[in-house]
């Protein structure tokens, strides 16, 4: 009994250890995820005012060991020929932590 309970007392410490050291490298962790959501360092103020033009970019990573693409603002901008920002969107999807991408879709004129 006693070695059943010091193997889960080490599993608890491994399991919390590691949760606080990846910190927000398990956003996107799970069977599937797919979010979705606006860049606060770039959102602007929200008014009746439309955007014409979306720009998109992205990149991939795969097994979290090999990551390929460009998913910057200038180069979703450059994709759908932006020169004013209205928004960033940044979106970020995983399959089963094996195959991921992150797409930045920028909306403006």
């Amino acid at each position: 009994m006693k070695k059943i309970k010091i193997l889960l007392l080490g599993f608890a410490i491994l399991v919390s250890t590691s949760f606080f050291l990846s910190s927000c490298a398990l956003v996107g962790v799970g069977l599937f995820t797919d979010i979705k959501a606006t860049s606060l360092g770039l959102a602007t103020r929200m008014d009746a005012t439309t955007y014409a033009k979306e720009g998109r970019s992205e990149s991939q990573n795969i097994l979290g060991l090999i990551n390929t693409g460009d998913c910057s603002v200038t180069e979703a901008m450059k994709a759908g020929g932006i020169t004013k920002i209205h928004h960033v969107d940044v979106q970020t999807v995983n399959y089963l932590g094996l195959f991921g991408k992150t797409i930045t879709h920028v909306y403006g004129e």
